[in-house]
């Protein structure tokens, strides 16, 4: 999703028919463009800039493996970086400043991540390794560290690689197969990990410790992981379909599982910027927008019943709370 919430990037494979990445627009899911780039089937890293304006695409096949920036408004390839040996990237990320732009290997070559300049493409990369393989890399929103979530299958870690002293400065065992998904708050302090286990987990991102129990529901890889701006709600989403909601404080889901996705089927969800709706896609090529704000949601509720719970009705819901008219008066 790009910064500003406008926009979604969304890399479609062959066997879909629809071979490229799709530019949709988040509020009402239009097309907006299609990059015509020959996916191949392969993992396709996405990542906007800072600004909205510059999608970076990561692309591998036998021939070459390359990323290449692309304008957001003219569809117009703006810079290409060749990647050695063409070798395989399965994520990217600016940096908040976008003075950086990096990419991470899976298994193909173990734990390397690549650091460019996004407007000296002639300027070669530099790179650092990580205990195991790149699964995903995240930046804090002041762009001091980034977060690099490793491991498939043998243990996963993430990593904290501080950005002016170009060095890893921590590693924590964050799972007992592979961490393959991670979030990080808007204030900087808390992570959100989702493992190869399924289990999700919050971290204090500056001592590595482990805040409160895990978010429990998901039943396959966790895929993707995210906060709401105000840290008060979670989502997560995994290889088996299943997107939850949580309540960050208890823990505890909010609902049942969002509708939609197939069994089964892969699925990724994340909030919208402004934190009041969350957007799901899933593998089989649909998506859709929910609206997660309670707010919304009183309103819906008192529009559906046309009326206040009775003062009977209120003592069997909610006994341990003094009446009053929730749908005016």
């Amino acid at each position: 999703m790009s910064p500003d919430g406008r926009l979604l990037a969304v890399a479609s494979s062959p066997r879909h028919g629809r071979d490229g990445i799709w530019l949709i627009e988040a509020s009402d899911l239009h097309v907006v463009r299609r990059i015509p780039q020959q996916l191949n089937g392969s993992s396709t890293p996405l990542a906007f800039s800072p600004d909205s304006s510059t999608l970076a695409v990561g692309s591998w096949n036998p021939r070459r493996s390359d990323v290449r920036l692309w304008d957001v408004a003219s569809g117009r390839i703006t810079a290409i970086f060749p990647i050695p040996a063409r070798q395989r990237l399965v994520t990217l990320a600016f940096s908040p400043d976008g003075s950086m732009l990096v990419g991470g290997g899976g298994p193909v070559h173990r734990g390397l991540v690549y650091v460019w300049s996004p407007w000296r493409p002639d300027q070669p990369a530099r790179q650092f390794r990580t205990p195991g393989t790149v699964e995903e890399l995240d930046f804090t929103p002041d762009g001091s560290q980034l977060v690099s979530s490793t491991g498939w299958g043998d243990g996963g870690h993430f990593a904290l690689w501080d950005t002016a002293a170009q060095r890893i400065v921590s590693t924590v065992h964050a799972d007992d197969a592979g961490v393959l998904t991670a979030a990080v708050s808007t204030d900087g302090r808390t992570l959100m990990t989702g493992g190869q286990t399924g289990v999700v987990r919050l971290w204090d991102l500056l001592t590595g410790t482990l805040r409160g129990a895990p978010f429990t529901g998901l039943t396959g890889f966790a895929d993707t992981v995210d906060l709401a701006p105000d840290g008060s709600t979670a989502v997560g989403a995994d290889a088996a379909g299943n997107v939850l909601l949580w309540d960050v404080p208890t823990r505890s889901t909010i609902g049942d599982a969002f509708p939609g996705p197939v069994a089964d089927r892969p699925a990724a969800a994340s909030f919208t910027p402004d934190g009041r709706n969350v957007v799901v896609v899933s593998d089989t090529g649909a998506g859709w927008v929910w609206d997660v704000d309670p707010s919304d949601w009183l309103t819906r509720a008192c529009a559906v019943a046309g009326r206040s719970l009775t003062p009977p009705e209120w003592q069997e819901f909610l006994p341990d709370r003094p009446y009053h008219a929730t749908c005016g008066s």
